[in-house]
């Protein structure tokens, strides 16, 4: 059945005023909207905080160029944006880029001020397809490896497809982070005090580059890094330039926080990694790291109402070589480790959580899952003594189902193909048994959450045909036990032949 051209208009003008509802409205928060029609990205952009800039997120097309404009907005006084995409954009690669203009401005830590951020100047981000699209950082990193991504390309316009395209951008955020010490430069550096000092540091930059020109900004820097990072080759005079800017910048960085040693430490890092740069990885490499093995998971109180989690696990191999690991618990990604361990400090006591753990290189591959790894936290016994004091705390407390379902089993996915570019796919599996009773389901894409549900089964709309996606499912009871991860399954929806027939008309 033909969709009737009126329908088609008024589809077209809602894509194009929806900016505008958007800003209209304060921008709203994380996640879905209540219509359900639209998607919220958010995220902040710093350098320092950057206010009052063009906010834009645009697919992300193979050949590295902006597509198809989705939304837009602009960043608060904070640095923070949320803006409203269409629902079957979440799912494709996006950049988002915030521009300056008139009355656009970024606070600088090093003077104190703020500094206007002008229409020359912009920072991007590029996003992988399947991404948790909420908290995401648009920083000078983001924008070197944006950079990276047109330099990779442009060196071999080959890998300018959809096919390689997930590795390759993640290969390019993936390298600026081992040139500046950053586990992730789409997380917020708040949780990463490396990334901080590396921004403390470029700000260091512009405000020396302006002693020597007024008329230098934030481009001047980023010419100056971008230049460096073609190959982060120690004797390139670019490479030098660098350098050279990075490490005066850095001692008067220092030199500005005498007392926090945790951030001298992270500048001294910084220092050394610039003195001794990576080697350049292997772009057209496609052999994934062998998965992390012997993956553990110990629990520790760390008082009567706190506790954490040590992961620890062994070194995955590679042809070239790892460049870290993303960690996921209960089938979401919290966080990426340069190292073979990571502490959990975000549980509960009662609570099971499960693990497991994912190698990826410096040319974006990525193993498949380590083993996974259960543990749940115990509360200290009664009248143990913590910090001096008896654990009162837990006296008299109620009994509690502290058991978790068993992992929901035979999860299929099958794929129907809704036009000659979108698909869906139905999920499927088998009910887990639970010593009370199961009470729902949260479903996993890509190691990030995408719904969740009371009854066994999900249908995912709105994917792009041709692309890989993998799913994951964990059952949950009243109590809030949460199993261990189902299998995981992957699916590639297939794109029609031509000249089939979907929805009553012919797919050129």
């Amino acid at each position: 059945m033909q969709i009737p051209w009126m329908r088609r208009i008024f589809e077209a003008l809602l894509l194009l005023c929806l900016p505008l509802l958007v800003s209209a409205c304060g921008g709203g928060g994380g996640g879905r909207d209540g219509g359900g029609d639209t998607t919220v990205v958010s995220g902040v952009a710093v350098k320092g905080p950057i206010s009052g800039a063009l906010v834009q997120i645009f697919q992300l097309s193979p050949g590295g160029a902006p597509g198809t404009l989705f939304g837009s907005g602009s960043t608060g006084a904070a640095g923070n944006f949320a803006v409203a995409i269409p629902n079957s954009a979440a799912a494709a690669p996006l950049l988002i880029t915030v521009t300056g203009g008139a009355g656009a401005s970024y606070l600088s830590e090093s003077s104190g001020s703020a500094v206007p951020f002008g229409s020359g100047e912009s920072f991007s981000a590029m996003v992988p397809a399947g991404s948790v699209l909420q908290g995401i950082t648009v920083s000078p990193s983001t924008e070197a490896a944006y950079r990276k991504l047109q330099q990779v390309l442009t060196a071999d316009p080959a890998l300018a497809t959809a096919g390689d395209q997930a590795r390759v951008v993640a290969a390019a955020n993936s390298r600026i982070g081992s040139l500046t010490g950053s586990a992730n430069i789409l997380a917020d550096p708040a949780g990463d005090i490396r990334y901080r000092a590396y921004l403390l540091i470029v700000d260091q930059m512009i405000v020396d580059a302006k002693v020597a020109n007024s008329a230098a900004n934030s481009t001047t820097v980023m010419n100056i890094i971008n230049n460096a990072f073609v190959n982060a080759d120690l004797n390139a005079p670019a490479y030098q330039i660098y350098l050279q800017a990075l490490n005066a910048a850095a001692d008067r960085v220092k030199a500005a926080n005498a007392g926090n040693n945790a951030l001298l430490t992270a500048i001294d890092q910084v220092k050394a990694l610039a003195a001794n740069p990576p080697a350049e990885p292997d772009f057209t490499d496609v052999t994934a790291p062998s998965a992390p093995a012997n993956l553990s998971a110990t629990a520790s109180a760390l008082s009567t109402t706190s506790a954490s989690v040590l992961l620890a696990w062994n070194a995955s191999s590679d042809n070239d070589q790892v460049a870290g690991y993303d960690i996921f618990r209960d089938g979401s990604k919290i966080a990426t480790s340069l190292s073979t361990n990571y502490t959990d400090s975000s549980v509960s006591f009662g609570v099971t959580y499960s693990y497991f753990v994912v190698a990826f290189d410096g040319a974006g591959n990525r193993s498949a899952a380590s083993n996974l790894a259960s543990v749940t936290p115990v509360r200290p016994n009664l009248d143990v003594v913590i910090g001096g004091q008896v654990g009162t705390d837990v006296l008299g407390l109620p009994l509690t189902d502290n058991v978790p379902p068993a992992a929901p089993v035979l999860l299929s996915a099958t794929p129907s193909a809704l036009t000659a570019t979108i698909s869906s796919v139905l999920l499927s599996w088998s009910a887990p048994s639970d010593n009370v009773a199961v009470t729902g389901y949260d479903v996993f894409r890509n190691g990030s959450k995408i719904a969740t549900v009371t009854t066994p089964g999900y249908n995912d709309p709105s994917l792009l045909s041709g692309v890989a996606y993998s799913y994951s499912v964990i059952a949950f009871d009243a109590a809030g036990n949460r199993s261990p991860l189902s299998n995981l399954i992957s699916v590639t929806p297939p794109q029609p032949p031509l000249d089939v027939v979907i929805g009553g008309q012919v797919q050129p």
